[in-house]
């Protein structure tokens, strides 16, 4: 008799990285990707926007690399990868600018790793395009993450930034031989909800509604009713603690 199941394999730990193992590795991207330059220097990462001029440990020079939030499906988490590998890139650019397949978001990817050290390769491949489970989604609104942080050596996952990484959730529909159709399925707010918040703002200073729509024009959100529904509580509670505030600061004026 077996001691354990039949197929049975050890459940991986989950993290906040993306690491890719040997063999058949499949993730989805949820997030445009931020670029730029990487070097290391006493084992931590030194990210910039440009290229750097000098050099860094072991006389090495800076990489140029991508990052960008994925689901892993092998963890079952909501991580960061980070791609330095050209064979990847140039993979991953190729796919996007194909007309049958289009920006990485609509489709999952296998990414093969084969060999060690000097000798390890990578080999990208697409998967057919399918719909996003909702419950991917809810682990991306789950776990918010800032990727700029990166340029700052900070901690994207953060919950102090008071604004993050927006998530690109899209299914294709088919029709005939191709894609004809793409339709957005993050759901916004109700208009009730736009309603609890603009009563709410109206308790807010002018300079605060001020600086919320211009963190929502980064996130690319250009009215109140075009905010996602993740993001609503968070937005509503930071302008009911601003409303508050505001009327404690009137009440103390002497006129």
């Amino acid at each position: 008799m077996s001691f354990l199941p039949e197929n049975y394999e050890s459940p991986k730990s989950s993290g906040s990285y993306t690491k890719l193992q040997d063999g058949e590795n499949k993730i989805r991207i949820l997030s445009k990707p931020i670029i730029g330059w990487v070097g290391w220097e006493n084992r931590k990462p030194i990210r910039s926007k440009v290229k750097p001029t000098r050099t860094f440990d072991q006389g090495k020079e800076a990489k140029h690399f991508w990052a960008f939030i994925v689901w892993n499906y092998a963890t079952e988490s909501v991580e960061i990868m980070e791609v330095t590998q050209r064979s990847i890139q140039k993979s991953i650019e190729t796919l996007s600018k194909d007309e049958d397949w289009g920006a990485p978001y609509h489709y999952d990817l296998k990414i093969t790793r084969k060999g060690e050290g000097m000798d390890t390769e990578y080999f990208v491949n697409p998967s057919p395009h399918k719909f996003i489970g909702d419950y991917v989604v809810d682990q991306y609104a789950d776990k918010p993450c800032y990727l700029e942080a990166l340029y700052d050596g900070a901690d994207p996952w953060d919950k102090k930034w008071p604004e993050h990484t927006p998530g690109i959730f899209a299914a294709t529909v088919k029709a005939g031989e191709g894609i004809s159709l793409l339709v957005d399925v993050k759901p916004k707010i109700t208009e009730i909800q736009l309603e609890e918040l603009n009563q709410m703002l109206c308790g807010c200073s002018p300079d605060y509604v001020d600086e919320l729509k211009g963190s929502l024009k980064k996130l690319k959100i250009g009215t109140f009713a075009d905010i996602p529904a993740d993001l609503y509580q968070r937005i509503l509670t930071a302008a009911t603690k601003k409303a508050e505030e505001n009327k404690e600061n009137n009440q103390e004026l002497p006129f």
